[in-house]
């Protein structure tokens, strides 16, 4: 893929003595570090850093690592580092994208893994970010906790490409039975209700296409029909039904569709 225009701009521009880039000198910004890191189903962490610096042009710059990048429309992962210059904050963009910069056009360098990184004039900026990384991947790591215990959680998520259908997701523990329940809202009506064994917030919050990826590869989740037995008065997961309508505001009258 060729860079865009600006980019080739930017690198035309540099004065090259000897065919390499020169290394510029940056005046990095103390108290502008970001790092954003997160584990999702099967212990796959993912993670990003970014630090704020100035050339000495004047010019603003943003560089970024992140690491293990997902596979497009697979959940699998590669573990390898990509690291960035930028000309705006790309840090959390590139995060909830799942290592795939939304807007090419603000990177101005780009470095394919650690060795192309060791040799950029930038090299010791993305080791201090790497190490951050890893810091806060071990961090989450070590701090180990039982799900069941985080209490619900509440969340929106939008099913589906071209034609999708919004929900209000109320996900829930149930701790006798091991397993979360998950109850899909629209407006006032509950559309669905499901169950898996692990908590499903974080993996529908980044995946957009979720659904796809649990039909036809992860199988975490179990549909419930019908709803009016599911959740009526007496039933099994009646009283989670009737936390998860005060969680959202509603009322206790059972709307089904």
């Amino acid at each position: 893929m060729n860079p865009p225009e600006d980019i080739n701009r930017f690198q035309r521009n540099r004065n090259f003595s000897d065919g390499r880039p020169p290394i510029r000198q940056i005046i990095l910004g103390e108290d502008e570090v970001k790092t954003l890191a997160i584990y999702f189903y099967g212990d796959n962490g993912i993670g990003a850093a970014e630090r704020k610096g100035t050339d000495d042009q004047g010019q603003k710059l943003y560089f970024c690592a992140y690491f293990n990048r997902r596979v497009p429309e697979k959940y699998e992962f590669i573990p390898e580092y990509q690291f960035y210059v930028a000309n705006q904050p790309i840090c959390r963009d590139i995060y909830w994208n799942l290592g795939y910069p939304p807007d090419e056009s603000v990177i101005l360098e780009r470095f394919d893994g650690e060795t192309a990184a060791e040799a950029s004039p930038y090299a010791e900026i993305f080791a201090d970010l790497k190490s951050r990384i890893v810091e806060l991947l071990r961090e989450l790591k070590g701090n180990t906790f039982d799900p069941f215990e985080i209490g619900g959680s509440l969340f929106s998520y939008t099913s589906g490409r071209g034609i999708s259908l919004a929900y209000t997701i109320c996900e829930m523990p149930d701790v006798d039975n091991r397993e979360f329940i998950q109850f899909y809202f629209t407006g006032e009506k509950l559309k669905l209700l499901s169950r898996s064994p692990v908590p499903l917030e974080d993996l529908m919050r980044f995946f957009p296409d979720f659904d796809t990826l649990d039909k036809n590869q992860l199988h975490l989740r179990t549909f419930l029909p019908p709803l009016e037995n599911a959740v009526g008065e007496g039933s099994r997961y009646h009283e989670m039904y009737c936390e998860a309508l005060d969680s959202i505001g509603f009322d206790r009258t059972v709307s089904f569709i």
